[in-house]
């Protein structure tokens, strides 16, 4: 795969994600009722209200279903992250180091969190890094 590859992965997760966010705000439901529908507790509905880059891509994929939405890049965006994380570690160490300093994320640490539910925050430093890298 190219970076460019992932690089669309990532635009088209971030497209959902957008929309999603955006009728989350017309919605604008009972805290506790948006917290039962994707498992969270009021308090941390009320932080992802205040800083959507809380947001996670099960909690995302949830909320799509709920708003009859596609899914699709949510399924994606997980199952692109092992072959992302692979690519990255399969780099010359020069290019890895550059792609790093580009999204202030570490290619091991990213390999650490890949059982993780990553937060749109991680998703768009490395979406960043992508879009740098790309066109340099």
């Amino acid at each position: 795969m190219s970076p460019t590859v992932f690089l669309e992965s990532l635009n088209s997760f971030f497209n959902l994600s957008n929309a999603i966010l955006h009728q989350t705000h017309l919605d604008r439901k009972n805290t506790s009722v948006l917290g039962d529908m994707v498992g969270l507790s009021h308090n941390s509905v009320r932080n992802r209200y205040r800083n959507p880059k809380l947001w996670r891509i099960s909690e995302i994929k949830v909320l799509a279903d709920h708003y009859h939405l596609p899914t699709r890049s949510c399924t994606h965006m997980h199952n692109t992250l092992p072959d992302l994380v692979g690519y990255l570690q399969q780099l010359p160490s020069q290019e890895r180091r550059k792609f790093e300093r580009l999204s202030q994320v570490k290619t091991i640490n990213m390999a650490k969190r890949l059982n993780d539910d990553w937060s749109l925050l991680d998703l768009e430093k490395i979406q960043s890094g992508f879009k740098q890298w790309v066109t340099k």
